[in-house]
């Protein structure tokens, strides 16, 4: 049996909004030692993926399915747009997934582009996706236009980013 096997008595979920900072960062210390071990893109970053136990053993689920567009919503709010638009499945997308569990966790369960003056209604949910994944995809497309363009430093690269944006 995986040692790191996801253990459905023990799912994270909404408890994940309940974890300490020192929970948390715990959590993705763990995370990323089972990412580093399996070597791999997995995909499968989100609450309803991972367990912790009391103990603070955590498992992770099965990887991202990554036949087929029926996504879960739960795997749509924690996945990369370049998972999304183009299938990109490396590091960089688990990075990214990480981060927003980690968003989430220190932002009482909100996840960014909600709103945090009151409760989310559906078309916030569609509008913090769409925001999501069509601002940080044309950031990922313009940034590997300038790796390609360029070897400029990163403050350099950071520069020509800005100013792709504002123009």
């Amino acid at each position: 049996m995986d040692k790191h096997a996801l253990d459905p008595a023990c799912l994270l979920g909404d408890r994940l909004q309940t974890l300490s900072r020192a929970e948390l960062t715990a959590l993705a210390e763990a995370l990323c030692r089972i990412l580093a071990e399996r070597g791999t893109y997995h995909g499968g970053i989100r609450p309803d993926n991972i367990s912790r136990a009391a103990d603070g053993t955590v498992g992770l689920g099965a990887p991202a399915r990554t036949d087929t567009k029926d996504w879960t919503t739960e795997e749509l709010e924690f996945m990369a747009p370049e998972v999304f638009w183009s299938g990109t499945l490396d590091a960089s997308a688990d990075v990214y997934s990480l981060g927003l569990l980690l968003y989430a966790g220190v932002s009482g369960g909100r996840l960014p582009f909600y709103p945090d003056d009151r409760a989310p209604l559906p078309e916030d949910q569609t509008d913090a996706l769409r925001r999501r994944y069509t601002e940080r995809y044309d950031l990922y497309c313009a940034a590997a236009d300038l790796r390609v363009d360029g070897d400029g430093t990163p403050e350099e690269t950071a520069a020509q980013i800005e100013k792709e944006w504002t123009t």
